[in-house]
C-alpha cells in the first residue's frame, strides 16, 4: 500500500515544483521556513498587519463606501486570540460612536433571529487546519479586493472590486476570520508543513459540539476530549452565535470540492434546504472548479463528526453552510474533474446508470476507482469476493481521508511533501488560485443574497395572504353573526305579531 502512496507523491512532486530554484528539498521533503522556500506567502503576523493596514485605509475613505474593522476575540479558558475582520457598507455602519450598528447586533443577539431585515450576513472562516496555508491567503486576497486595491495579488491579472458596494454581492456585513489556527500556523511557517491540528494536537474541525465523536481515528483527526474543548472552536462558535449569519463558509485545501451538510453522516438535509444550497453551488462548480458538490460525507467518502458546518446548520439554523476545498495538486485535480463528470452522468441517467453498473459489478465509488488506479494489484472496483470487499473498504476509507485532506499520503515525516499537497508551490499558480476563488467568493455572496431576499419576499407574500385570509374569514364570521341576529330578531317579531 505504501508503494501506492509513494506513486502519488512522485506524480504530485513533478507538477508542484515548477520553481525548483525557490524550493529546497531533502529526501523528497520540503525543508526550511516559509520565508525561504515560498516567500510569496504571508506569515500569520503579516496577514494581521495587512488587515490592520486595510482597516486604516478604509477609515480615510480609501475603500470607498466600505468600512473595515479589525478586532480580536479571545477565550478566558485558553491562550489563543483570533483576529476578526468586520466589513460593512459605510452607509449602514454607524457614525460617531457606532451606536446604531451595535444596537442592531444587540437586537439580533436578544431575539436570536436570522432574517434579512438588517441585511444579509456572511461569516467566512479560513485556516482551521494549519498546513492549509492557501486558505488564509485567499481570505486576505478577498479583503484586499473588497477594498479595491487595484492589482490585489500583484500578478498582473488581479480582480478589482468593480463598484465597492457591489463588491459585497448584496451582503450588508461580513465577518472574516482570516487565521483560525494561528499558533499552529506559526509551526507550519517554521517548516512543519504537515501539521494540521492546533497547539493541543486537536483537529479543530472535529471539535465542534454537533455530533461530536470522541473516538480518535488518527492523530490527524483527534477530536479532543470533548466538544468545544479548544479555545479556537469556542471563539468561532461564539462569534457565529452572536452574529447569526445567513451564510457560513469554511475554506480548506488538499481537495477540490464544495460541501454541504452533513459531514457526520451520509444522510442529506431535508429536500428544500438542500435544494437551495445546491442551486447556489451548481453555477460556482461549473464556472470555477468543475468539481463535485453536495453532502460533505458523500463527496469526501468519509464521515467527519464534530465539523463546523453541521453545527452552524443544525444548532445555529444557518440556512447556507458550506465547506470549500479550493486546491488540489494536478493528479487529484484530474480525479475531482472525473468525479464531477460522474455526478453529471448519474444525474442525466436518473439513477439508471448506477443500477446497471451495480448489476455488472462495477464500483461507482470515486475513491475506489482512484485507489485501484494507483495500485493495480489491489482488488478491482466491483470485486464481489468477501475478502476483496473488506480490503477495498479499508483502502477506500483511507483514500477518502487523504482526498479530503484528513491525512497526508503515507508517512509524511519521511516521504510526504505536505506543502505541495495542500498549497500551490509556484508563484504563478498561487496567484491564479487566489484570483479564481476571490471571484467565486463574491459570486457566492451574490447568490446567497438573492436566495435570502427571495425567501424573505416569499415569506412576506405568504404572511400577507395569511393575514388577508384571516381578515376575510373574520369578516365573514362577523357577517354571519349579523345575519343570524337579524334572522333571529325577525323571527321573534313575527311570533309576537301573530294572532
Amino acid at each position: 500500500m505504501r508503494g501506492a502512496w509513494r506513486s502519488l507523491w512522485v506524480l504530485a512532486a513533478s507538477f508542484a515544483v515548477t520553481d525548483a530554484a525557490a524550493i529546497l528539498r531533502s529526501k523528497d521533503r520540503l525543508v526550511g521556513n516559509i520565508a525561504d522556500v515560498a516567500p510569496f506567502y504571508h506569515t500569520g503576523a503579516q496577514i494581521h498587519d495587512a488587515a490592520v493596514a486595510l482597516a486604516k485605509t478604509s477609515q480615510t475613505g480609501g475603500c470607498g463606501d466600505l468600512a473595515i474593522e479589525v478586532g480580536q476575540r479571545s477565550d478566558d479558558k485558553g491562550p489563543s486570540t483570533l483576529d476578526v475582520v468586520t466589513v460593512t457598507r459605510r452607509s449602514s455602519a454607524a457614525t460617531g460612536n457606532g451606536s446604531s450598528l451595535l444596537q442592531r447586533r444587540s437586537l439580533r443577539r436578544s431575539t436570536q433571529t436570522n432574517t434579512a431585515s438588517d441585511g444579509v450576513r456572511a461569516m467566512l472562516v479560513y485556516g482551521e487546519h494549519a498546513r492549509e496555508l492557501i486558505s488564509p491567503e485567499s481570505g486576505l486576497h478577498l479583503l484586499k479586493t473588497l477594498c479595491n486595491i487595484g492589482n490585489a495579488s500583484g500578478s498582473g491579472s488581479g480582480t478589482n472590486a468593480g463598484g465597492l458596494s457591489a463588491a459585497l454581492g448584496g451582503a450588508s456585513e461580513l465577518k472574516l476570520v482570516l487565521n483560525a489556527n494561528p499558533r499552529s500556523r506559526g509551526e507550519v511557517e517554521a517548516g512543519n508543513y504537515c501539521l494540521r491540528t492546533n497547539e493541543d494536537r486537536v483537529d479543530l474541525n472535529r471539535n465542534w459540539g454537533e455530533h461530536f465523536n470522541p473516538k480518535v481515528e488518527s492523530d490527524e483527526t483527534n477530536p479532543g476530549p470533548s466538544g468545544f474543548s479548544e479555545p479556537e472552536t469556542r471563539i468561532l462558535r461564539d462569534i457565529a452565535t452572536e452574529f447569526q449569519p445567513h451564510l457560513f463558509l469554511t475554506v480548506h485545501s488538499g481537495a477540490l470540492l464544495l460541501g454541504t451538510p452533513f459531514g457526520y453522516t451520509n444522510n442529506q438535509p431535508p429536500g428544500p434546504k438542500e435544494e437551495k444550497m445546491i442551486r447556489v453551488l451548481t453555477p460556482i462548480s461549473d464556472k470555477y472548479c468543475d468539481c463535485p458538490f453536495g453532502s460533505l460525507a458523500k463527496v469526501i467518502n468519509y464521515e467527519a463528526p464534530g465539523n463546523s458546518i453541521d453545527y452552524a446548520f443544525e444548532d445555529l439554523n444557518v440556512p447556507f453552510a458550506f465547506t470549500w476545498e479550493i486546491y488540489a495538486n494536478q493528479d487529484l485535480m484530474d480525479y475531482y474533474h472525473w468525479s464531477r463528470k460522474e455526478q453529471k452522468e448519474e444525474k442525466k441517467a436518473g439513477g439508471a446508470m448506477e443500477a446497471a453498473e451495480k448489476k455488472m459489478g462495477a464500483s461507482k465509488d470515486p475513491a475506489a476507482v482512484l485507489a485501484w488506479s494507483l495500485d493495480p494489484k489491489s482488488p478491482a472496483p466491483g470485486a464481489d469476493d468477501a475478502t476483496s470487499l473488506v480490503q477495498r473498504s479499508n483502502k477506500e476509507r483511507r483514500m477518502g481521508q487523504m482526498l479530503s485532506g484528513l491525512e497526508p499520503a503515507g508517512d509524511a515525516s519521511q516521504n510526504g511533501d505536505c506543502f505541495s499537497q495542500f498549497n500551490p508551490a509556484s508563484e504563478g499558480e498561487y496567484h491564479a488560485v487566489l484570483d479564481k476563488w476571490t471571484n467565486a467568493y463574491r459570486d457566492l455572496l451574490s447568490s446567497v443574497s438573492a436566495e435570502v431576499v427571495a425567501a424573505g419576499a416569499a415569506s412576506a407574500i405568504s404572511l400577507s395572504l395569511s393575514l388577508s385570509l384571516s381578515l376575510s374569514l373574520s369578516s365573514l364570521s362577523v357577517l354571519s353573526r349579523s345575519l343570524s341576529l337579524a334572522l333571529s330578531l325577525s323571527l321573534s317579531l313575527s311570533l309576537s305579531l301573530s294572532p
